[in-house]
Order: C-alpha cells, then sequence, then structure tokens
C-alpha cells in the first residue's frame, strides 16, 4: 500500500480508503469483530496510520533527495523544483516531519521514531478502549503469546 506514497499528492478524501483498508487488514489479520475498536489494535501492534506513514516517507524521500550524486536527474532537477510554486516546495512546506530533520542533531531513524510515537499519543475518547491501553511504537508483549480464538476476541474487543 505505500508504493509510491512518498511522491503522489494525495488529498484526505483520496487517503481515506488506504486507511479503511489498513483497518480491514487489520481486524482480518487480528481475528477482530467487525465492531472492535481499531485503534485499539493499532496501538497493540504499534503501527502507525496512514496519515501518518505518508508523512515519514515523504521526509525520508525529500532527505534522500538531498544526498544524491550530483550527476543524477535527481540532483539536476532540485535547483528547478525548489520554486514556491512547483509540487516539490508544497510538499516540503506541508511536510509536519520535514522541519524536525532539516537541523536534526539526532538520527533520523530517533526523529522518525519519536514522531511515531507522538503520533500514538494523541489522545482518543474518554469512553474508548484504546486510551486504556499502554503507549508504545513496538507490539504488545501479549501479541507474542500463542492464544486461542476466544482469549483474542476478548482482548481485541
Amino acid at each position: 500500500m505505500e508504493y509510491g506514497l512518498a511522491i503522489a499528492q494525495i488529498s484526505n478524501r483520496q487517503l481515506l480508503p488506504l486507511q479503511q483498508t489498513q483497518h480491514q487488514a487489520l481486524g482480518k489479520i487480528f481475528g477482530g469483530h467487525p465492531t472492535s475498536e481499531i485503534a485499539v489494535i493499532q496501538k497493540l501492534t504499534g503501527l502507525p496510520t496512514m496519515y501518518t506513514r505518508i508523512s515519514i516517507l515523504e521526509a525520508k524521500y525529500i532527505y534522500r533527495s538531498q544526498f544524491q550524486p550530483t550527476d543524477s536527474l535527481l540532483a539536476q532537477l532540485l535547483p528547478r523544483m525548489n520554486a514556491t510554486t512547483t509540487p516539490w516546495a508544497r510538499l516540503k512546506r506541508n511536510n509536519k516531519l520535514w522541519p524536525l530533520l532539516t537541523n536534526a542533531q539526532l538520527p533520523i531513524n530517533i526523529i522518525i521514531q519519536n514522531h511515531m510515537m507522538q503520533q500514538l499519543l494523541t489522545p482518543h475518547q474518554p469512553g474508548s478502549l484504546a486510551s486504556a491501553v499502554p503507549n508504545s511504537t513496538c507490539p504488545h508483549p501479549i501479541l507474542q503469546h500463542k492464544i486461542n480464538r476466544t482469549i483474542q476476541y476478548r482482548i481485541i474487543r
């Protein structure tokens, strides 16, 4: 699902089906009930939303573009693409993660991990089950145990 997302200009309306597909896949993988909260499964697995994944892919793409060999096509086009009206300039301007990478003193993977953690820490509705799941960017240890279908339903519901 991620192929081409870094360079595609996708609106929120176009991104919604991708997010729904990710939710359906998570529900099927974990055997969740159709009414299960997908936010719980995402927090248990540490999987970011499609919005966050696109932001990370775009920032990585912009970051890597700076270190291209001078004879590459992208390096040759960058001076023209940095004009304020181009899609490239809009991509750099609208990406939330890119400003953190421009003056980064930490390695890029730590910055991205922190960004994913901030996205996972976004508050959920007070009555939702996702607010009871501990925050982590790695899979919850309970997912490593072999469990039968009834216990799995109890965890995910």
